[in-house]
């Protein structure tokens, strides 16, 4: 779910996805092959032209489009700058653009493979009427956004830190959590009120929204550090479900994009 902190939830990427609606134009480009003109048997061969990658479409958060199957790289005013990852066939997309992708299979639309950067921890609930707001002190670095994770008693962990790696050979954390029994969201907006509890903002794109989680909603957290001359990065792999046995299906369906995805060589700001 994203929520908003000053109105009620204007977005909420999981819960609210209901399922795929017909007739709406699939986002992406055919894969197209060139053919080279033959010449004469007497002249040279020459190399073959790189392929270029479709640029994956900037799609600003709304209703699940489906997604053309092959493989992307993020322009300019996307995700990551220059990021690739390929899509298998069955897959729709909620947003595409520099604060998120959302990706989901549209046999099961609750469930999604979400690509964040650079996210804080917010506060966890509205006891306060602060929730969402970033926690000053927890700071942006993968160690300490783990370390808060694993000891914040509204979360309960369900499978603890293990070091893992995604795409080609990125080396993270990766752990998987639900909402605790005892968490007190304290405000009437969770669906299942009192068991919700925020996770995670981007304060760069997302403005007064943020990540958070209800019920028996579990998500899978991958969070490693990249290194880049300007300064380091954290990346987010985040899986979410309704539930854990939905949350093990995802994981099959997912890993294909997940293996697939390659880091530019340069960070370009976005």
């Amino acid at each position: 779910m994203h929520h908003s902190t000053s109105t009620p939830p204007r977005r909420r990427v999981v819960v609210a996805v209901v399922g795929v609606v017909l007739g709406v134009p699939i986002l992406g480009l055919a894969g197209c092959g060139g053919t080279g003109t033959g010449a004469t048997a007497a002249s040279s061969p020459s190399s073959p032209s790189p392929v270029a990658v479709p640029e994956m479409p900037v799609y600003h958060e709304g209703d699940p489009r489906p997604l053309e199957p092959g493989t992307y790289a993020t322009g300019g005013a996307g995700f990551f700058p220059g990021l690739k990852l390929t899509i298998p066939p069955g897959w729709t997309m909620t947003e595409a653009d520099s604060g998120e992708i959302g990706l989901h299979p549209a046999a099961n639309p609750d469930s999604a493979l979400l690509l964040w950067k650079d996210m804080r921890a917010v506060v966890t609930h509205n006891r306060h009427h602060t929730v969402g707001d970033v926690r000053k002190d927890v700071g942006p670095a993968a160690e300490q956004l783990l370390d808060w994770l694993t000891r914040t008693p509204d979360f309960a962990i369900v499978s603890a830190p293990t070091a893992t790696t995604v795409g080609d050979s990125v080396a993270g954390t990766q752990l998987t959590l639900k909402v605790s029994r005892t968490a007190n969201f304290a405000w009437d907006d969770c669906p299942v009120n009192p068991r919700c509890a925020a996770i995670f903002t981007d304060p760069k794109h997302w403005g007064g929204n943020f990540y958070a989680i209800g019920g028996k909603e579990t998500t899978r957290i991958f969070v490693a550090t990249v290194h880049y001359p300007e300064g380091d990065h954290t990346l987010f792999v985040t899986l979410d479900a309704p539930n854990e046995g939905q949350l093990a299906k995802l994981a099959s369906v997912a890993q294909p994009i997940i293996d697939s995805l390659r880091l530019p060589k340069e960070f370009i700001n976005s």
